[in-house]
Protein backbone atom coordinates (compact mmCIF):
# COMPACT_ATOMS: atom_id res chain seq x y z
CA UNK A 1 0.00 0.00 0.00
CA UNK A 2 2.85 2.33 1.08
CA UNK A 3 4.38 2.13 -2.27
CA UNK A 4 1.02 3.19 -4.06
CA UNK A 5 0.44 5.82 -1.83
CA UNK A 6 4.12 6.93 -2.51
CA UNK A 7 2.98 7.14 -6.32
CA UNK A 8 -0.21 8.88 -5.77
CA UNK A 9 1.85 11.78 -3.68
CA UNK A 10 4.09 12.02 -6.88
CA UNK A 11 1.29 12.15 -9.12
CA UNK A 12 -0.57 15.12 -7.06
CA UNK A 13 2.94 16.96 -7.05
CA UNK A 14 3.47 16.43 -11.03
CA UNK A 15 0.22 17.88 -11.04
CA UNK A 16 1.29 20.62 -9.09
CA UNK A 17 0.49 20.41 -5.70
CA UNK A 18 2.49 21.66 -3.17
CA UNK A 19 2.46 18.62 -0.22
CA UNK A 20 0.59 20.76 2.21
CA UNK A 21 -2.37 21.06 0.16
CA UNK A 22 -2.26 17.12 -0.84
CA UNK A 23 -3.83 15.58 2.68
CA UNK A 24 -6.83 17.80 1.79
CA UNK A 25 -6.88 17.09 -1.80
CA UNK A 26 -7.10 13.42 -0.56
CA UNK A 27 -9.75 14.38 1.79
CA UNK A 28 -12.11 16.12 -0.50
CA UNK A 29 -11.22 13.46 -2.83
CA UNK A 30 -12.09 10.41 0.00
CA UNK A 31 -15.56 12.17 0.22
CA UNK A 32 -16.65 13.00 -3.33
CA UNK A 33 -15.84 9.39 -4.22
CA UNK A 34 -17.27 7.95 -1.12
CA UNK A 35 -20.42 9.82 -1.65
CA UNK A 36 -21.97 6.91 -4.36
CA UNK A 37 -23.56 9.65 -6.34
CA UNK A 38 -20.13 10.51 -7.58
CA UNK A 39 -18.68 7.57 -9.41
CA UNK A 40 -18.20 8.40 -12.74
CA UNK A 41 -14.37 10.30 -13.21
CA UNK A 42 -15.57 12.73 -14.87
CA UNK A 43 -18.37 13.63 -12.13
CA UNK A 44 -15.87 13.50 -9.83
CA UNK A 45 -13.52 15.88 -11.55
CA UNK A 46 -16.26 18.13 -11.68
CA UNK A 47 -17.04 18.22 -8.01
CA UNK A 48 -13.05 18.76 -6.98
CA UNK A 49 -13.38 21.64 -9.33
CA UNK A 50 -16.11 22.96 -7.68
CA UNK A 51 -14.34 22.27 -4.49
CA UNK A 52 -11.89 24.58 -5.89
CA UNK A 53 -9.03 21.87 -6.84
CA UNK A 54 -8.60 22.73 -10.54
CA UNK A 55 -9.55 20.82 -13.63
CA UNK A 56 -8.85 17.21 -14.04
CA UNK A 57 -7.35 16.09 -10.95
CA UNK A 58 -8.50 12.49 -11.01
CA UNK A 59 -7.53 10.11 -13.75
CA UNK A 60 -8.29 6.58 -13.78
CA UNK A 61 -5.51 5.79 -11.83
CA UNK A 62 -6.02 7.54 -9.70
CA UNK A 63 -9.53 7.18 -9.05
CA UNK A 64 -8.64 3.44 -8.57
CA UNK A 65 -6.19 3.64 -5.86
CA UNK A 66 -8.70 5.94 -3.79
CA UNK A 67 -11.65 3.93 -4.83
CA UNK A 68 -9.55 0.66 -3.36
CA UNK A 69 -8.76 2.79 -0.01
CA UNK A 70 -12.55 3.37 0.87
CA UNK A 71 -13.51 -0.05 0.28
CA UNK A 72 -10.50 -0.87 2.39
CA UNK A 73 -11.79 1.62 4.86
CA UNK A 74 -8.58 2.95 4.94
CA UNK A 75 -9.38 6.77 4.17
CA UNK A 76 -8.42 7.88 7.82
CA UNK A 77 -4.99 5.96 7.85
CA UNK A 78 -3.77 7.14 4.15
CA UNK A 79 -4.51 11.07 5.70
CA UNK A 80 -2.80 10.88 8.08
CA UNK A 81 0.09 8.61 6.18
CA UNK A 82 0.42 12.07 3.41
CA UNK A 83 0.67 14.07 6.44
CA UNK A 84 3.49 12.44 7.48
CA UNK A 85 4.70 12.12 3.72
CA UNK A 86 4.27 16.01 2.83
CA UNK A 87 5.87 16.25 6.69
CA UNK A 88 9.11 14.06 5.84
CA UNK A 89 9.06 16.00 2.68
CA UNK A 90 9.09 19.35 4.04
CA UNK A 91 12.20 18.53 6.22
CA UNK A 92 14.13 16.85 3.39
CA UNK A 93 13.61 20.51 1.84
CA UNK A 94 15.01 22.44 4.52
CA UNK A 95 17.83 19.91 5.31
CA UNK A 96 18.78 20.55 1.24
CA UNK A 97 18.55 24.25 2.14
CA UNK A 98 20.58 24.41 4.66
CA UNK A 99 23.20 22.21 2.81
CA UNK A 100 23.42 24.50 0.67
CA UNK A 101 24.17 27.29 2.22
CA UNK A 102 26.91 26.31 4.17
Amino acid sequence: MEIRLNDLFQKFKTKGFMPIEIPGLVRDAFNVIGDSEYSAISTINRELEDLGWGIDIMDSVTHEVITSLIEDNSSTDVVSFFINLQEQYESEEEDYSRSRRN
